[in-house]
């Protein structure tokens, strides 16, 4: 299960963290311009902590890079979670 933080700033504009454990998606981030915006997080026993580390990359990616397409950080989520993976970056528990 990943730790429950209630927001978090990037570049310079803040997203209110939401944990869902039933959403469709792994995760999604709404764009920086809609107020109350949110980076809602799938929080579930059924999703491996690999697939979790993976998202919250990808969101972060989003929320750090609005204006590039799904493809780009889609890839880069998924090279930067097996490189920390790798380095072996885990959840504290």
């Amino acid at each position: 299960m990943l730790k429950q933080i209630r927001s978090h700033t990037f570049r310079s504009k803040r997203w209110k963290i939401v944990f869902e454990p039933r959403i469709h998606d792994h995760g999604t981030t709404d764009p920086p311009n809609k107020k109350k915006k949110e980076i809602r997080l799938k929080n579930s026993k059924n999703v491996s902590e690999f697939d979790q580390f993976e998202t919250a990359i990808h969101e972060g990616l989003h929320s750090c890079f609005w204006d590039i397409d799904e493809e780009p950080i889609d890839q880069s989520a998924h090279d930067i979670t097996r490189f920390l993976w790798r380095l072996g970056y885990r959840k504290v528990k």
